[in-house]
Parts: structure tokens; C-alpha cells; sequence
């Protein structure tokens, strides 16, 4: 590292650098998710497949409980449950009552 920084535009280095612990650090919460929350017939998949997956590829959905999201709430994959109006909803309402309570601090 310290040779990197006698290279000229020494600040142009520093700011590479520090973009690449970055990104490291985020590669490695990215592949935290992966290890933490999707089923292990689909770690190795793309996130663009993943979203097509079907939502028992995610870590604590069973098959069941697929099947009830199926027939409840028309949901077949991960991108519907995220898509999923009433999912959106709850989050919103999660989201401003976090709000609420951070303004009444």
C-alpha cells in the first residue's frame, strides 16, 4: 500500500483503495445473505434468477407454506413476494411508524 501512495496522485490511490475495501465489504454481506437466507439448491444462482425462483428458495419457507402464498395471494417467486402490494404495504407502515417514533424522541 505504501508504494501505491508514491505513485503520483497519490489522493486518486487512497480513494481506489478505499472504494475496493468497499466493495469487499459489501461482496461479503452480499454473500452473507446468500449463506444466511437462501436454500442451498440455490446459492450458486444469479440474482436475476433468484428472483424467479420460487419463494421455498429462501431459507424457513417450506413447500407449505409456498403453496399457501399460492393459492392466498397469487405469489409463485421471490420477486412476486417482494412485489406483492399488501408485502409493500406492511413495509410502509413499518417503515413510518419507525418515523413516528423517531420524531417523538
Amino acid at each position: 500500500m505504501n508504494i501505491l501512495l508514491k505513485l503520483p496522485c497519490p489522493r486518486i490511490v487512497e480513494v481506489i483503495l478505499r472504494l475496493l475495501d468497499t466493495y469487499t465489504s459489501v461482496n461479503g454481506m452480499v454473500e452473507s445473505i446468500r449463506e444466511r437466507y437462501i436454500d442451498k439448491k440455490y446459492r450458486n444462482e444469479s440474482w436475476s434468477k433468484l428472483v424467479k425462483a420460487p419463494v421455498s428458495a429462501l431459507n424457513g419457507v417450506s413447500v407449505e407454506d409456498e403453496d399457501h402464498l399460492k393459492k392466498a395471494f397469487n405469489i409463485y417467486t421471490i420477486q412476486a413476494l417482494a412485489q406483492n402490494k399488501f408485502v409493500q404495504i406492511a413495509q410502509t407502515i413499518v417503515s413510518l411508524a419507525q418515523i413516528e417514533e423517531l420524531e417523538g424522541m
